[in-house]
């Protein structure tokens, strides 16, 4: 990995560990985060479901837990009207690990701008970020950004940062329908 990695990414951006499988052994993801760490300057993020981050951590030792805790959480889960959640649903946070930065609420967003190899647009992830991790996140780039407002509390900031297209919506609870 870190070979692979090492030149394409800058020390700000951001590596996640995907935990996928389940059965995975506490001691081999504190062995790679080990040899990452040694090699990479990055924030290690974890990627997981609730139902496979709370098996994990209950297998872990006291000084594994601690170890795991450090991270912080990208949590994916996908409840019916995602949309009507002002943060994550409680189901959805392991209760033994980190601070959920973010939150994968859908794999079938709809997003201007994400298309297919034919240009039609087509499905992708969507995330609510944490306020924490908002802050943490580098200035938008002015140079290139558009802001739209689409809906009453719904703001869009477009524009690219890092070489990435992106598109922001901060919402505000209080102001959606």
């Amino acid at each position: 990995f870190c070979d692979h990695v090492t030149g394409t990414i800058a020390a700000g951006d951001y590596i996640a560990l995907d935990i996928e499988e389940g059965n995975e052994l506490p001691s081999s993801i504190i062995k790679w985060l080990n040899t990452v760490e040694i090699r990479l300057p990055n924030q290690i993020i974890l990627y997981s479901r609730e139902n496979l981050l709370t098996p994990l951590a209950t297998r872990c030792s006291i000084e594994q837990l601690a170890r795991l805790k450090r991270y912080p959480l990208w949590i994916a889960g996908y409840p019916y009207e995602p949309d009507k959640f002002a943060s994550i649903p409680s189901g959805y946070v392991p209760s033994l690990l980190g601070t959920v930065w973010l939150w994968q609420y859908s794999d079938a967003g709809r997003v201007t701008g994400i298309t297919d190899d034919l240009g039609r647009i087509t499905n992708c992830d969507v995330n609510w970020i944490a306020p924490v991790f908002l802050e943490k996140l580098p200035e938008k780039n002015t140079q290139t950004e558009t802001t739209l407002n689409i809906a009453p509390g719904v703001t869009r900031y477009s524009g690219q940062s890092n070489g990435w297209n992106y598109h922001l919506y901060i919402l505000d609870p209080s102001k959606v329908r």
